[in-house]
């Protein structure tokens, strides 16, 4: 995994390969399991993800059950603050899973030192975009 990459999720930053959520210059770390259940559900925003699904997704056919689901959501609903005030990331759907219902984004990466970007749209430089994945082709 990238290091920069990072998922914007409502005001959450996430950091998958350090575990880390960001807001407001507080941070959460994550158990692995945790992070890896909530990029599982960044990646299909909106839709209902069954546990059996994030079962076979992060644990990658290991033996565990239900239980092992709820504590990666529990831990995600506490450091996203989505315990008290309301569902705003993490909705639970009766008999069926989970849905992440905050806005999911990709902030663009900093530029590292030495990069040249051109600021004129109308130069030769045009940036497409995929669902996990943004490439530039310079001409």
């Amino acid at each position: 995994m990238n290091e920069t990459r990072k998922i914007k999720i409502g005001d959450w930053t996430a950091t998958p390969a350090l575990n880390l959520l960001e807001r407001d210059g507080r941070s959460h770390k994550l158990e692995p399991r945790a992070m890896e259940v909530l990029v599982h559900l960044a990646e299909r925003a909106g839709e209902v993800i069954s546990a059996e699904e994030l079962v076979h997704a992060v644990w990658q056919g290991r033996v565990v059950g239900d239980g092992a689901v709820y504590q990666s959501i529990s831990q995600l609903r506490h450091a996203l603050g989505d315990e008290s005030d309301g569902v705003r990331y993490i909705q639970t759907i009766p008999k069926r899973g989970y849905r992440l219902v905050a806005s999911v984004s990709s902030p663009k990466p900093e530029p590292e030192p030495g990069d040249a970007v051109a600021a004129d749209p109308e130069t030769s430089t045009r940036r497409f975009t995929g669902r996990r994945r943004n490439y530039v082709i310079l001409g």
